[in-house]
Formats: C-alpha cells, sequence, structure tokens
C-alpha cells in the first residue's frame, strides 16, 4: 500500500495531536489533603459532579469520621471505622470539613 503526500501529512498530524494532548481532567485536578485526629483524609472533585473522600484511621481504636458538605440539602456524614481501616464516600457535592468525631 502506498500513501500519498497529503495522507502522509495528514497521518503525522493525528499522531502528533495524539501524543502531545493532555486529557482534559489531568489539568484540573487539585487532590486536597489533611489530618484530624486519628484520621487522615483526601478529597478531590472527579470528572463528574461528585466528590470523593478517602479517610483512614491511623490509632488502634475505632474512631468516628464526619464530614459535612458544602451543599446544605445533604446531613453530615458519619462513619463508625474499625483501627486501620480505610473507606471513601462520595456526594455531589465538595466537603465543607472532616474531622474525627471521637471514640467509637
Amino acid at each position: 500500500m502506498r500513501l500519498t503526500r497529503a495522507g502522509a501529512i495528514a497521518a503525522t498530524a493525528v499522531l502528533a495531536l495524539g501524543f502531545s494532548s493532555a486529557p482534559a481532567h489531568a489539568q484540573t485536578r487539585s487532590v486536597q489533603r489533611g489530618t484530624d485526629g486519628c484520621f487522615a483524609w483526601s478529597w478531590e472533585k472527579d470528572w463528574t459532579v461528585y466528590a470523593s473522600v478517602y479517610f483512614h484511621n491511623r490509632c488502634d481504636r475505632a474512631e468516628r469520621i464526619k464530614v459535612a458538605w458544602k451543599y446544605s440539602g445533604y446531613e453530615a456524614f458519619e462513619q463508625v471505622v474499625p483501627a486501620d481501616g480505610k473507606d471513601s464516600v462520595n456526594r455531589m457535592s465538595d466537603p465543607v470539613s472532616i474531622w474525627d468525631n471521637g471514640p467509637a
């Protein structure tokens, strides 16, 4: 099969565009991290409208984590997390605050 000059130029342009452009979501990602009491946490808004909060109980006893959301229609999320436990929660809202709510 023989490529014409126009075909070779078009193929080169497609390859150049494919390798040089980064995905749109990679340009806007912003991970927020923090700690409070026994918990280390992080969250980021994904490519949709959801925000996912990831948390890890670093203590040797069960603790309660609490997450308050920016959208007032959501009640604060609270969960008991076992020692060295990890979990996550997501909502269609950014978290306003994340804190250790004491021993379970």
